[in-house]
């Protein structure tokens, strides 16, 4: 299996702790990394705010991973 490659949802404009709807960007941070065979997506430290259903389909080995619960 090859690298993961990495994405960070701030790259897709969603910005913890900032009281902006971040769906979108989410949302579009999966459809890059899942156009990948292997591809992780980095959540940042802090709360980011989802205003309806994000959607995760036909991917292969991704991961999610957020930065500590502190």
């Amino acid at each position: 299996m090859s690298e993961a490659k990495i994405f960070h949802v701030s790259k897709s404009d969603a910005y913890p702790n900032d009281n902006i709807d971040d769906t979108l960007a989410i949302q579009l941070a999966i459809n890059t990394a899942i156009e990948e065979l292997n591809s992780t997506i980095i959540f940042g430290h802090g709360i980011y705010n989802i205003s309806s259903t994000i959607t995760i389909s036909d991917a292969t080995n991704l991961t999610i991973q957020g930065q500590s619960i502190d």
